[in-house]
């Protein structure tokens, strides 16, 4: 730490991996009333093709956006 160049980035980096239980950022989700986030799926394999197409050139769409 008495180095002219001091990098805090790799520092912060190497600290929360040597001593993960004290030092990493953690974020807990949950859902409505404190209980567990719901899940739902979707079942696809009704649509047409033509359907599915249309689906992916959205979520191509979609990913290019971020």
């Amino acid at each position: 730490m008495v180095a002219d160049r001091f990098n805090a980035q790799v520092w912060t980096k190497s600290v929360a991996a040597r001593f993960r239980e004290d030092y990493t950022e953690r974020q807990e989700l949950t859902g409505a009333a404190g209980g567990p986030v719901a899940v739902a799926s979707v079942d696809l394999r009704g649509l047409s093709d033509a359907d599915l197409a249309t689906m992916q050139a959205l979520l191509g769409k979609a990913s290019e956006a971020k």
